[in-house]
């Protein structure tokens, strides 16, 4: 019996021991340097195949012709909400810094905080689906450290969730 009570004092420490191992080994699989001078650019990385091909910034997205929209946008825990965009079709901001989106077809999009959603082409080449936003119901996107959602994210008009949304945008790559 007193052995028992001796292993059984030494399980908790080693089931705590194995999880803190497998946290750190995790943390250090998914770190991944951000770019502080990216970030205090306002600037979003283009890729293909993982190779940079383009960089557009919130001032070039600023200078093109807003479109305004409306969407419901459902938040983790929140009830959805309707909410007013106001931005740029993604295919546009593509093409005017001269990247072709219809010669790929997959596109990943990632955010700071290292979500990253997906998504096709076709949906980038629709009329009103794929949208680079800067304005949230009239006011500009504040960055993550601000507690804000921007200052870019990419809005996929008509999801459901908004799970495909990406929020605090940082790259797209194509594939």
């Amino acid at each position: 019996m007193p052995q028992k009570k001796r292993r059984n004092k030494w399980i908790i420490p080693a089931v705590l021991a194995v999880l803190a191992v497998g946290v750190a080994v995790l943390a250090t699989l998914n770190k991944q340097e951000v770019p502080l001078d990216q970030i205090e650019r306002n600037e979003v990385v283009v890729k293909a195949d993982g190779a940079e091909i383009g960089r557009f910034s919130l001032d070039t997205v600023k200078r093109m012709e807003k479109v305004e929209f409306s969407d419901r946008i459902k938040e983790t825990g929140k009830a959805a909400v309707k909410a007013q965009f106001g931005g740029v079709l993604l295919r546009d901001v593509l093409m005017s810094i001269g990247v072709d989106p219809s010669e790929y077809r997959n596109v990943a999009y990632k955010a700071l905080d290292m979500y990253t959603s997906a998504g096709t082409v076709d949906e980038i080449m629709q009329d009103g689906k794929v949208y680079v936003v800067y304005e949230r119901d009239g006011r500009q996107t504040r960055p993550k450290h601000e507690g804000g959602t921007g200052p870019l994210e990419i809005v996929i008009a008509g999801e459901q969730f908004s799970l495909r949304n990406c929020k605090f945008l940082m790259e797209i790559d194509f594939s």
